[in-house]
């Protein structure tokens, strides 16, 4: 998901990010926790080569991942009141269209980071479960999202491509993953580029990059 030959510092990462539009709503919070991924990984990377003590960093990204999970259930909540709300029961009209396209993708954005986050912490983490486990119910959640999700392909939908090769790299369970498979293929299936080989080759190296293993 990041290429180490972009080489920022958090704060030049978090100034990519941060604007006064959106700081104080979820989807800008949990841009900022992005943020810190990718010095994250790099340490994380270091760290595992050098066979280094790796409890200090995952004390560091732990904290990150719990505060995606909470921020997460806002744009979750976010979604299903618009949903729930009379603009929501009026889907029709262009602006309740446009405000539940909005909150679902903001949403599938959150699930995506938070598999980043999850990916790491497996890494660091090989022998707690936890982990293991909420990554299913990540995965299990995104594949759902992207079936709610298909009123607004091709264009309104594409940031699934994504959270589908998040959550192929969050989860190590071979039916889960090919269910992610099928349903990343289906969406690869609205936009030009339809070459499967190619696309198991960035799910791969994304897997890699997420669970920190250097590169060859």
């Amino acid at each position: 998901m990041y290429n180490d030959a972009i080489d920022l510092s958090s704060e030049e990462w978090d100034a990519l990010v941060r604007n006064d539009f959106d700081q104080d709503y979820p989807e800008g919070r949990i841009l900022r926790c992005l943020a810190k991924a990718p010095v994250l990984i790099k340490r994380g990377k270091q760290a595992k080569l050098n066979f280094e003590d790796l409890r200090p960093l995952t004390e560091e990204v732990r904290p990150i991942y719990e505060k995606c999970k909470l921020i997460l259930e806002e744009l979750k909540a976010r979604k299903v009141d618009c949903e729930s709300s009379d603009l929501g029961s009026n889907p029709k009209t262009f602006l309740p269209r446009l405000l539940q396209a909005h909150y679902l993708r903001t949403y599938g954005i959150g699930l995506a980071i938070t598999m980043f986050f999850n990916c790491m912490l497996q890494a660091l983490n090989p022998n707690d479960c936890i982990y293991t486990t909420e990554s299913r119910s990540l995965v299990d959640e995104t594949l759902v999202h992207a079936e709610e999700s298909n009123m607004y392909r091709p264009v309104g939908a594409g940031y699934l491509i994504m959270c589908l090769a998040a959550a192929w790299a969050a989860t190590t369970d071979p039916h889960l993953r090919l269910r992610v498979e099928a349903t990343l293929i289906d969406y690869h299936g609205d936009f030009l580029i339809q070459n499967c080989p190619n696309i198991y080759h960035h799910l791969e190296w994304s897997r890699d990059n997420l669970w920190l293993a250097s590169p060859a």
